[in-house]
């Protein structure tokens, strides 16, 4: 039997960022359990209607990447309780429609979402860089999954 094809989304592009090595903490874990990739796409252009079709090279290849994996698991920080735009950004190319005959990636992938952020070290009170403020963010991702659910992933 195949291996199960997971396919890491880095929502910081920073090459040492927390997130990344995160990700290629799992990808160690899941060795021999699961092929895992990290997505790159630090080359994708911001999504412009003007560009859309034909789709840019960058844009055709983490296509192929996304639609190729039978599961997405993102690693994301949190900025301004949101996050990043250069994920917000591939998230816009990635839901679009590929043509008039042919649907966007993301339709009924399964994804799951892990956030590392650096506002919840804080000082002595806890109450961290913004006062206390400090909500996480619950959205941007409609359907998340376990990356241990059988159900949604197999036995990875």
């Amino acid at each position: 039997m195949d291996q199960i094809k997971i396919v890491a989304v880095v929502g910081s592009l920073r090459r040492e960022s927390y997130n990344r090595q995160l990700a290629l903490a799992a990808k160690e874990m899941l060795k021999g359990k699961a092929d895992f990739e990290i997505l790159e796409y630090q080359d994708i252009p911001f999504m412009n209607q003007d560009i859309e079709f034909p789709a840019p090279d960058s844009i055709k290849r983490v296509r192929a990447q996304v639609k190729a994996a039978d599961g997405l698991w993102f690693f994301s920080p949190e900025y301004n309780h949101f996050f990043p735009g250069v994920l917000k950004n591939l998230i816009d190319w990635l839901s679009r429609q590929i043509s008039e005959t042919e649907p966007q990636v993301l339709a009924g992938k399964p994804a799951a979402l892990k956030r590392h952020h650096d506002w919840d070290s804080g000082d002595a009170s806890g109450a961290g860089p913004s006062g206390g403020a400090d909500q996480p963010f619950e959205h941007g991702c409609d359907e998340c999954a376990s990356a241990d659910d059988p159900e949604r992933f197999g036995d990875a």
